[in-house]
This record gives C-alpha cells, sequence and structure tokens, in this order.
C-alpha cells in the first residue's frame, strides 16, 4: 500500500496552475471589453482560492513544526525532529526516513528505517544498532524524533527525508540537512630540527576538521606569542632554542595543540663540530 501512496509534488501544482490559466484564458477572449474586468477579477479570485486550497495540505497533512537544518559533532547523537497533524477521520500507517546526498527523491535514495503502529522496521541492517524511531501521536499530531547515534561526517552528513503515510494511500514529506562537525586537529613539520645560528627556520601545520581552522597561536619558547597563521618562518639566534608550540581552533570541541622542538648552534660551535668532524675524517 505504501507505494501507491500519492504524495504532493510541485510538478502536480504546476499543472494546475497551468490549467486553469488556459481555461481563464479562453473565457476572457469571450468576453466583451465591457466586462472584460469584471470577469478578469471574478475568475482571479476562484484562482487564488483554488491554489490555497490546494497547497494548504488541507484533507491530509499539515506540517506544524520541523528541522531544516541539525548540527551535530563527530561522535555524537543527532537528533531529527518533525511536527505534523493528519485530518480528522484519518490515522498514520507508517514513517519512512530515507537519506540521499541531495534533496530530491530517486538515486541515491537509502531507506534507513520504517515505523508502523505495529512497530519498527530496520531498512538499515548495518546502522540498526544505532538508530530510533519515535512516533508519540496526541489525537490527530504526530511528534516524531529520528536518532543516529555515533555520527560520521564521510557517512552520515546527508540530507534526511521523512515520509509520512495515511490510511487513505496519502503521503506527505520533509527534508533535513544533517551537517557534521569534526573538532580540529593539528600537524607540525618538521616536528624537531638542529640549525646553526642566522639559518632560516620555517614551520608548517596542516590541520583538519570541519568547518575549517580559522584561528592560530603560536607560542615562542619564552612564552611569548607569534603572529603567524599555518607558517611560522624566522631567523634563528641562540634565543630561539626550545619547544615551539602551536594551538589551533575551528570553533568545535577542544583547541588542538602541537609543538615542535628547536636547538640552535652558536657559530662557535659550529665551527669546532666541523673541525672534529674533519678530524676524524683524517683531513
Amino acid at each position: 500500500m505504501l507505494g501507491d501512496a500519492r504524495p504532493s509534488t510541485e510538478d502536480d501544482s504546476d499543472n494546475f496552475v497551468t490549467s486553469v490559466y488556459l481555461i481563464m484564458k479562453s473565457y476572457i477572449l469571450q468576453k466583451s471589453e465591457k466586462s472584460l474586468l469584471y470577469s478578469m477579477e471574478s475568475i482571479l479570485i476562484v484562482l487564488v482560492s483554488a491554489l490555497l486550497f490546494r497547497n494548504s495540505d488541507a484533507g491530509s497533512f499539515t506540517w506544524l513544526q520541523w528541522d531544516n537544518t541539525v548540527n551535530v559533532v563527530e561522535g555524537d547523537t543527532a537528533k531529527l525532529n518533525w511536527s505534523v497533524r493528519i485530518s480528522a477521520g484519518k490515522t498514520w500507517v507508517a514513517v519512512n526516513i530515507t537519506r540521499n546526498i541531495r534533496d530530491t527523491t530517486g538515486p541515491g535514495d537509502v531507506d534507513m528505517i520504517r515505523r508502523k503502529p505495529s512497530g519498527v522496521e530496520i531498512l538499515l541492517p548495518e546502522r540498526g544498532a544505532d538508530m530510533d524511531l519515535d512516533v508519540q501521536a496526541n489525537l490527530n499530531v504526530l511528534n516524531i524524533t529520528f536518532s543516529l547515534r555515533n555520527i560520521s561526517r564521510k557517512t552520515d552528513e546527508m540530507y534526511y527525508r521523512i515520509t509520512v503515510f495515511d490510511d487513505d494511500r496519502d503521503s506527505s514529506l520533509r527534508y533535513t540537512k544533517l551537517n557534521v562537525n569534526v573538532p580540529s586537529s593539528c600537524d607540525i613539520h618538521p616536528n624537531t630540527t638542529t640549525v646553526n645560528e642566522t639559518d632560516k627556520v620555517l614551520f608548517n601545520v596542516t590541520t583538519t576538521g570541519n568547518p575549517p581552522v580559522y584561528e592560530y597561536i603560536w607560542t615562542h619558547p619564552n612564552g611569548s606569542r607569534l603572529t603567524a597563521n599555518s607558517r611560522l618562518t624566522f631567523t634563528a639566534s641562540r634565543q630561539d632554542t626550545g619547544t615551539y608550540k602551536i594551538s589551533v581552533y575551528n570553533g568545535v570541541g577542544n583547541r588542538s595543540v602541537c609543538s615542535s622542538n628547536v636547538t640552535v648552534q652558536c657559530e662557535l660551535m659550529h665551527l669546532l663540530s666541523m673541525v672534529v668532524r674533519l678530524y676524524h675524517l683524517g683531513i
């Protein structure tokens, strides 16, 4: 029965408007100029009234609340909520949750879970342990919550479509976009280095996270802050020996910190090490 349901579509509304327009045009052409204005006003009222009735979900479903977007941190639990009223005299027979990378029906649809008054049917077995679909019926109003645990951005950041079916083979749907945020992380290159005085030192930091990292805080071994983003460069002096730290943040969770150790050799020590090396080479 569910496969024969008749969901409302924008194409149906477009065809309806076109048909009414053609009828109105034919009718107006038959009228004299004297009654043209009156005729147009009358038919316009009929057209608007018909459209309001057609698009009001009258006789089937009225959506009271739904989430256009839901934001959740990776690893947490996402909860998507909807509230819909079914017209008097009708009862709900099923609620389906389907997801897709686009807010359309068709190729790419993945059915996840279905609830009927008799119970839940898992349609995506590999996520079965992570899903719940709760439907609370208060008279003719359904309050629906879909829960998805252990969220992964790679697999779960999609559009989720809810479709509600009644016992008269009618259905109605809504879309919710699930955005998965990921805390920032960083990696610094090189993570340890030895240089000579007056040498150029260059640090590169790579980051991950969603949204992208927007804040970089560098700290010198002496505790002072340095001005830089994902790249830090300076000319080495003996005061620059120590541990450099970089703290990155993208607004999600905690900051991520990584560090690199730098050893700066003075010119004299550099010369002595060269002499020792040459001596051992017998030069």
